[in-house]
């Protein structure tokens, strides 16, 4: 891989660079920089800043991730509920319809009871 490779002017680490480059930070770099005695320091410096940088951009990423994983998980357990929900209250007009016997007071009994069950479960998995 080469260490040197142009970059579109729209890609995100050129737009950082472009910004960077106007700060104040930049120019006190630039000017301890071509002084002899501090062009250590001075590199030193730049390399700690984009080096605290990358790691709060990675804790980030990795909250992020972690948050993607969490909701994926959250999205997987509804998906479950909701099929659960979908084939109990087919199953229970199937029953209202065949006994006829309360057919309101019943289906309204067994879908309240899957739906309490559904949230119990949903809250304890602090969703």
């Amino acid at each position: 891989m080469p260490v040197e490779q142009a970059l579109a002017e729209d890609h995100p680490m050129m737009l950082a660079w472009n910004s960077y480059k106007l700060t104040e930070e930049f120019e006190n770099t630039k000017r301890w920089a071509v002084s002899k005695d501090h062009t250590e320091g001075a590199l030193w410096a730049a390399f700690v800043a984009g080096h605290t940088a990358a790691l709060a951009t990675s804790a980030t990423l990795d909250a992020m991730e972690a948050e993607v994983r969490r909701l994926t998980e959250e999205n997987e357990l509804l998906r479950g509920v909701r099929t659960a929900l979908r084939t109990r209250i087919k199953r229970a007009i199937h029953i209202a319809k065949e006994e006829d016997q309360d057919a309101g007071s019943r289906l309204y009994r067994y879908v309240g009871a899957e739906l309490a069950a559904a949230l119990a479960a949903t809250e304890k998995r602090g969703t």
